[in-house]
């Protein structure tokens, strides 16, 4: 499944784009390190490192376990620093195939912190 967080930032830059599952950090883009993407092990979540760039997570083989409350959290870099997120619950259906596969949804979050307006929303495909 990939997982996308869009965001509109209104000119700032970019410090971070973090995921999480039942707020447990499992994945980390922050444009200045090298590399900029980190990936942190939790249960159910198997990121692809090579397809997860930009803030964008690609998880491979979802399965029961990979269910759960998932976040996206966009940071605006200084001197703000800002931080906005949305959050989803996902679940991983297996319907009439024995192949499981997730759920489709869609969200959004207009969110106003400060002078900083976002949108911001992801996917699960």
């Amino acid at each position: 499944a990939l997982l996308k967080c869009a965001y509109d930032l209104e000119g700032d830059l970019l410090y971070s784009v973090k995921w999480y599952k039942d707020d447990i950090e499992f994945f980390r883009y922050v444009p200045s390190d090298r590399p900029p993407g980190q990936y942190f092990e939790v249960n159910g979540i198997r990121v692809d490192m090579l397809r997860s760039v930009n803030g964008s997570v690609f998880i491979r083989g979802m399965d029961a376990a990979s269910e759960g409350t998932y976040k996206c959290e966009v940071s605006a870099d200084a001197p703000s620093f800002q931080t906005i997120f949305a959050e989803k619950m996902i679940r991983v259906d297996s319907g009439s195939s024995s192949q499981l596969r997730t759920s489709g949804v869609a969200w959004a979050l207009v969110a106003t912190i400060g002078c900083l307006t976002s949108l911001l929303r992801w996917h699960a495909t």
